[in-house]
């Protein structure tokens, strides 16, 4: 799993083309993305790779505070 994401961060990351108020804020996300894929990995002793996965599913649902997203408005 932690390849996947890290996979698709890489993609976003190469085909950005966001303004940069919006590619800042994108930054917030990334770094929480790749953090929780280095946990995953087990590249913390002092973590879980449990706290890898919850540290992406944090980032997924932060992302409508960076982003107004009407598909992901309920």
């Amino acid at each position: 799993l932690a390849a996947k994401i890290e996979a698709q961060v890489n993609t976003i990351v190469a085909n950005c083309k966001l303004p940069p108020a919006a590619d800042a804020n994108l930054h917030y996300v990334i770094a929480d993305l790749l953090q929780g894929v280095s946990l995953m990995r087990g590249e913390d002793p002092e973590r879980s790779r449990h706290d890898g996965a919850a540290r992406v599913h944090g980032a997924i649902k932060a992302y409508p505070q960076y982003f107004d997203d009407a598909d992901r408005k309920r």
